[in-house]
């Protein structure tokens, strides 16, 4: 019995030669909102939308929205699919707001005429909110008065900016163990003004999303660092403190920075588990290394969607790691680093483009450079400084490096593109590509890309 009624939901009335339906000339109505099912994927990727069956049904639309900006709903799939069953899938992505959207369908075998109204469902895959800043201010003295709650140590705290207000942050800020995300609107940016000693601390992950960081009067070592004093617990045999929370950005803007974009503060030993950069737009004017790790190891780091420039040309490494082979490090059995579609333009203009000792040449450490962009970086030299031989694990493929106006090179990423990109107005912003062959490949943050057209 359970198979038949199951058979009967996903092909609909129609397909069960058998059938006869007890609902006839009639208007049909949408399945009710409370009756339809939203289940996410185990890994995240997937919405599994079911509902429970109409009798007397032809079918049902159905369209997926997704509504960050209410105003302007971006259909996900096709829309207004007709659905011969009571469910459909549609791939979806983190941080992002939808509305399922279900109408059904007449059945002239029966007379019955299709719902006026369709039913809708709104959906999230932002995790929920545990505190609002909501007038902008200082974030600072809003923490000092607003303090995490103990009951929420070892979960994520998420705090939420409001859209299009601004914010300061006038000292440094710590949250220690506590893992903390500060969320802003995808749609509209809340915007963080850094100022003095202004930056963001933790010893147990932080994630800043979807916020505008301007860093003209940040006068700290950092953006984001570690705590100066780590979580005693988090210690390892090998005397790492091992941070094992994301330290990220995601969807931020950053302008004039002139600091260091990571720092350990050079006093502790630290394991960070994962540093990442994805779809920001980062600009500085480098004048020090801008992730620095200290003392101190990084097991993976991914720079995805980004672009990372500067309007300043200096010889100072993007990246130096001066702690352990991370295959020393207790639980821990290598590194990787993840440059995924990505823009670096004038990242160590004249000097290495990372400086690691303990990582140079070594098997447990994998490169992953795909579809990225290397723009005057690196003394036009960057895998054979980062690699120092064969040795270590790497994947490269539709990469291209540019330098000086004069051409490209690499030692080890020889099937990359080493002609000019044609970048619109580099120093200004707008790295919007020319070169067919650079597009053709879609190399680069996609930001600066026309629309892929899929056939």
């Amino acid at each position: 019995m359970l198979f038949a009624l199951f058979a009967a939901c996903e092909k609909g009335d129609d397909a069960d030669e058998t059938f006869v339906s007890d609902v006839a000339n009639s208007t049909l109505e949408s399945p009710k909102a409370e009756d339809v099912t939203v289940t996410l994927s185990p890994d995240g990727s997937k919405l599994v939308i079911t509902w429970p069956v109409i009798h007397g049904a032809g079918g049902y639309e159905f369209t997926l929205y997704n509504v960050d900006d209410t105003e302007n709903p971006v259909v996900v799939g096709t829309e207004k699919e007709v659905v011969d069953g009571c469910s459909a899938v549609r791939n979806v992505e983190t941080d992002t707001n939808y509305k399922v959207v279900i109408r059904t369908l007449g059945n002239d075998k029966y007379n019955n005429k299709e719902a006026v109204t369709a039913s809708e469902v709104a959906y999230s895959t932002l995790a929920p909110t545990d505190m609002t800043i909501a007038n902008g201010g200082d974030i600072n003295a809003w923490l000092t008065a607003n303090p995490i709650p103990a009951d929420k140590v070892g979960q994520e705290y998420i705090i939420e900016l409001v859209g299009g207000q601004e914010y300061t942050v006038s000292d440094a800020i710590d949250f220690g163990n506590q893992q903390v995300a500060i969320r802003g609107s995808k749609v509209n940016h809340a915007k963080i003004k850094m100022t003095g000693n202004a930056s963001f601390l933790t010893n147990n992950g932080l994630k800043l999303k979807f916020v505008d960081i301007d860093c003209t009067d940040l006068t700290a070592g950092a953006l984001l660092g570690t705590s100066t004093v780590p979580d005693a617990d988090s210690q390892v045999a090998s005397g790492e403190y091992v941070v094992a929370n994301p330290i990220m950005l995601q969807g931020c803007n950053v302008t004039n920075l002139s600091k260091k974009l990571f720092y350990n503060m050079n006093k502790v030993k630290y394991c960070i588990d994962y540093l990442g950069f994805s779809d920001c737009n980062i600009q500085m004017q480098q004048t020090d290394v801008l992730v620095h790790a200290a003392k101190s190891s990084i097991i993976r780091m991914d720079v995805v969607k980004s672009t990372l420039w500067s309007t300043t040309q200096v010889g100072k490494f993007f990246m130096q790691i001066s702690g352990q082979r991370p295959n020393k490090i207790t639980g821990r059995t290598g590194a990787e680093f993840n440059f995924l579609n990505a823009t670096f333009y004038n990242i160590a203009y004249n000097k290495d483009f990372v400086n690691w000792n303990n990582y140079r040449g070594q098997s447990c450490v994998f490169l992953n450079f795909q579809n990225t962009l290397f723009t005057n970086c690196g003394n036009n030299n960057i895998t054979d400084k980062m690699q120092g031989n064969a040795n270590m694990k790497h994947d490269y493929k539709n990469n291209a490096y540019w330098y000086n106006n004069a051409g490209g090179k690499d030692k080890y990423d020889n099937s990359a593109i080493f002609s000019d990109p044609q970048i619109a107005d580099p120093m200004n912003g707008d790295f919007t590509l020319s070169s067919i062959e650079h597009i053709a490949k879609r190399i680069g943050d996609p930001r600066w890309l026309p629309e892929e057209v899929i056939e």
